[in-house]
């Protein structure tokens, strides 16, 4: 009730002679009995937003003969700034919030300084979970969290954007969620511009998304435009292994698309590349047994279109390839001033 509440900081503040300070303060057991609770810095720590205190974290010390108390209040309550007496502000826990009297510019700082940390630590957290089959399945399905990853993705000047790349692409290592993936909203631009960054292990975990998205078939058709063919041939012919492998292998599964086939051949520098990477001799060997069956699957299916072209009736039928050659009038031979 709000007479308990009001009562949540009472007991007296001192200073200790090493300039930390400690604070008295008192909750409740179901037993009504009081519990002597020690806040100092490093037990407790508070959070003003919009006129209320959250409790983060706090250490309640047992009483003899006291078993499991329970404080009054709880990790995560949000407490009413009214029900905290004027003469009893002084007692928050100052060291880790900093004073409530502090300028706006040092608040802020404090709490950008304390929030990356915690944004790391998250994201360090989801990249655990997110390298389990049956948890990255869970996640995938929680819109809330994948917008959230896919929007920090973005924060190029974010120390965790790297972090929450990685968590985008063991995601789509779970086939079940590849399908939503490549149809959320913001995701396939993330990964363009995770792809162009200029850090390798962006573009590293951002191609190899677009690998697992790619071997979908049904995402196929609508992951071969020029853009995102543009930077699969530029990460192919990069120096680091394992984009090499993603790239290739990417454009690779967009080749046994019959609907790709036309970008594949129209997107600049991507056959070149893919013949360069073929005979380069310096090429790993994956990289060059993909890239040559790439070629082969996009031959095939060139051909196969050749095979189904409109022709004339009359046309005599010839097997393909005819391998002759055309020509417009062409003079064969000069004799006698004759020619045939």
């Amino acid at each position: 009730d709000d007479e308990s509440n009001s009562s949540f900081f009472s007991g007296s503040g001192s200073d200790d002679s090493d300039g930390s300070s400690s604070h008295t303060c008192t909750s409740y057991e179901d037993d009504d009995t009081f519990i002597s609770t020690d806040l100092t810095r490093t037990d407790t720590m508070l959070s003003e937003s919009d006129g209320h205190i959250e409790l983060l974290h706090t250490t309640t010390a047992n009483t003899p003969g006291s078993v499991n108390p329970t404080p009054q209040y709880h990790i995560g309550d949000r407490i009413p700034l009214s029900h905290i007496p004027p003469d009893e502000i002084p007692l928050i826990e100052r060291s880790l919030f900093g004073s409530l009297s502090m300028d706006e510019g040092d608040r802020t700082e404090w709490v950008q300084k304390h929030c990356t940390a915690a944004r790391l630590n998250a994201s360090a957290i989801l990249i655990h979970f997110s390298k389990h089959c049956s948890v990255a399945a869970i996640m995938g399905t929680i819109d809330e969290l994948v917008n959230t990853i896919i929007l920090v993705s973005r924060e190029f000047d974010a120390p965790l954007h790297t972090k929450c790349i990685e968590v985008l692409c063991h995601l789509t290592r779970y086939i079940g969620n590849n399908y939503a993936l490549a149809r959320k909203k913001g995701m396939v631009d993330t990964l363009i511009k995770c792809g162009r960054s200029k850090v390798p292990d962006d573009r590293t975990w951002a191609i190899r998304a677009f690998q697992n998205l790619t071997a979908l078939e049904s995402n196929r058709a609508g992951l071969s435009t020029n853009t995102i063919l543009t930077v699969l041939s530029i990460s192919a012919m990069r120096n680091g292994l394992e984009e090499q492998l993603a790239a290739v292998g990417a454009l690779l599964n967009l080749s046994g698309e019959p609907g790709a086939i036309v970008p594949l051949t129209n997107t600049k520098n991507v056959l070149a590349t893919l013949v360069h990477l073929a005979h380069n001799g310096d090429t790993c060997a994956d990289v060059r047994n993909t890239a040559c069956d790439c070629i082969s699957t996009i031959g095939l299916w060139l051909q196969a279109l050749a095979g189904v072209g409109v022709v004339p009736k009359d046309t005599e039928m010839e097997l393909l390839p005819t391998h002759g050659i055309c020509g417009w009038e062409r003079w064969v031979n000069l004799t006698n001033g004759q020619h045939t």
